[in-house]
């Protein structure tokens, strides 16, 4: 899987958990996501003071 398809796999999941609109001048939602080699991968969804993190499988 490249940047790309993760790009797209992760936008849609999110639109489709939280119902946002994709806008690149003004995003509702900011993700940064952190992918590793080994062991257990944790997105980190922040919407202002609002932090959660997410395992992906």
């Amino acid at each position: 899987m490249n940047s790309e398809q993760v790009n797209r796999d992760l936008g849609t999941f999110v639109k489709e958990l939280t119902g946002a609109q994709v806008s690149l001048k003004e995003p509702e939602l900011s993700i940064y996501l952190d992918i590793q080699a080994r062991g257990e991968n944790w997105s980190t969804l922040k919407r202002s003071r609002l932090m959660v993190d997410c395992p992906l499988e």
